[in-house]
């Protein structure tokens, strides 16, 4: 019998949040999407284009992610991830 998908073994996709730790301790909680006008950055809303959407498609519970802005890296652990809205 499979069990259904838990928070700590799903991985993020376009539409599915996910709650993520800065390298200095902040949590926020983002929503993939790939409809540009619905990207709202403050609200948590970003781009499956965006540095940091693209990093995080794929990823899960546990990852470390390292994407770039230009010439400058960061990176963030996965927290969580949450289920398709």
């Amino acid at each position: 019998m499979n069990n259904p998908p838990t928070a700590t073994s799903r991985s993020i996709t376009v539409g599915s949040g996910a709650q993520v730790r800065f390298g200095n301790g902040t949590i926020r909680t983002f929503t993939i999407t790939n409809l540009p006008q619905s990207v709202a950055p403050d609200k948590g809303i970003i781009s499956d284009q965006s540095p940091l959407g693209a990093a995080l498609l794929g990823k899960t519970a546990g990852e470390v992610v390292i994407y770039a802005v230009g010439t400058e890296k960061f990176s963030v652990e996965v927290v969580a991830v949450l289920p398709v809205r």
